[in-house]
């Protein structure tokens, strides 16, 4: 497991809400965790990924 991974995976939920919750849109945000933490996420609706 990389170094801080589990601690940054305990508050990420909360953070994308938080920046939802201040107005910031879906692209927005996957842009910001892009350049802070250099991941790539799908913008598409987790129904969708997970095939539900």
């Amino acid at each position: 497991m990389p170094k801080r991974a589990g601690r940054v995976a305990g508050c990420l939920d909360d953070m994308i809400i938080s920046l939802y919750a201040h107005g910031m849109s879906v692209r927005d945000i996957l842009h910001h965790l892009k350049q802070v933490y250099g991941t790539d996420l799908s913008h598409e609706p987790p129904e969708l990924i997970h095939g539900m």
